[in-house]
């Protein structure tokens, strides 16, 4: 997009956050050049990539599994993954650190979608075939 070469690009908003979090002149001009808009932000909200945990059934330590997954969801962990990977806070409500993310809403809350993660896990197999019947690899 930078290069003038397209009008408009979809992409993980963290590569950007990347270019704009860059010390690289080069990644700033490109950065200064390109907007920033997320989908859905009236209605249903913008995905996010979905990541889980969960506990073995036959863990040895199911309460230290469990104080883990809790500790990863806490603020100060998501605050560290929102600026280690430039990815919107899993836990809502988590105030924000990285200045990139800050600017790419300009102030105005982020909204990601509501689905209920029960609704993707029993779309997966249709999903999929959807996939594999355009060729997408």
């Amino acid at each position: 997009m930078a290069a003038g070469e397209c009008d408009i690009a979809v992409t993980n908003s963290y590569y950007l956050a990347r270019m704009m979090r860059s010390t690289k002149p080069e990644d700033m001009a490109a950065v200064n050049k390109v907007g920033v808009v997320f989908p859905n932000q009236e209605s249903w909200g913008t995905h996010l990539n979905i990541a889980g945990g969960a506990v073995a059934r036959h863990s040895k330590n199911p309460a230290n599994a469990i104080r883990f997954l809790e500790y990863l969801a806490s603020p100060e962990a998501q605050n560290h993954f929102a600026n280690g990977n430039n990815e919107w806070p899993a836990a809502q409500g988590v105030e924000l650190d990285n200045p990139a993310l800050k600017a790419m809403t300009a102030g105005k809350p982020f909204k990601s979608e509501t689905i209920p993660i029960s609704a993707v896990g029993a779309n997966a197999v249709r999903v999929q075939q959807m996939l594999d019947r355009v060729g997408f690899p």
